[in-house]
């Protein structure tokens, strides 16, 4: 299956990154959890921002969601 290409991302902070790419997947919160070996409560808290993720965890969870992630890196832009 070809991974989602994400479009318009650049101006959004990675909360709007995380529950799109899971809302693209078609997969719940729970779901997501289970296949990346985090907590439910934990993707919560990273898509609303409460909590800041590192970035190995967001990539798993990229690919998880099966998001092209070289698509993904070049998309995504520096915030200063």
């Amino acid at each position: 299956m070809k991974g989602y290409e994400p479009r318009n991302m650049p101006e959004r902070g990675v909360e709007f990154v995380l529950k799109g790419a899971r809302k693209r997947a078609k997969m719940t919160q729970k779901e997501v959890a289970r296949k990346s070996g985090l907590s439910k409560k934990s993707i919560e808290n990273y898509e609303c921002g409460k909590s800041s993720i590192p970035f190995e965890k967001f990539m798993d969870i990229m690919d998880v969601c099966r998001v092209d992630q070289k698509c993904l890196v070049r998309k995504l832009t520096v915030v200063k």
